[in-house]
């Protein structure tokens, strides 16, 4: 069984959690830009939340996924504590690609004090929320 991990990233937040589950899972973090290969059976796909939406970015990247027999499992950061998880539902849907109930957030509403965003905490959040997906779906 096959992991990939995408993410889009504009300020770096998104980059640092997908880098997270790049080193627990030992799988190179790429940008959406690099297609996936058809071999993978779990994707890990992260963005971020831009002015309450989905980056336009990740939207655009999802009809490349098309009639794939592949598990999305989506990771995300924003400034608020707002996930993108249902817009995302909708986007892999339309594409006929299911996307996992487990998902993981980093965003809170009190990011004005929190000067180092994601913080060590998230970090290790997602790892332990990386391995346990795997653990779940792949065995």
């Amino acid at each position: 069984m096959k992991v990939a991990i995408r993410y889009y990233s504009r300020t770096g937040n998104t980059k640092k959690l997908a880098c997270a589950i790049q080193e627990q899972l030992g799988v190179a973090a790429e940008t959406i830009d690099i297609p996936v290969p058809y071999d993978i059976d779990l994707l890990f796909l992260g963005t971020s939340t831009y002015g309450g939406r989905m980056a336009r970015e990740i939207a655009d990247f999802i009809p490349t996924l098309k009639d794939r027999q592949i598990k999305v499992v989506a990771f995300s950061s924003s400034f608020f504590r707002k996930s993108n998880y249902k817009f995302l539902c909708k986007q892999l849907s339309s594409v006929k690609i299911a996307l996992l109930p487990e998902n993981f957030h980093s965003g809170s509403f009190f990011n004005l004090f929190r000067h180092r965003y994601p913080n060590e905490m998230d970090l290790k959040k997602i790892k332990s929320f990386s391995r346990e997906i795997v653990r779940k779906y792949l065995g």
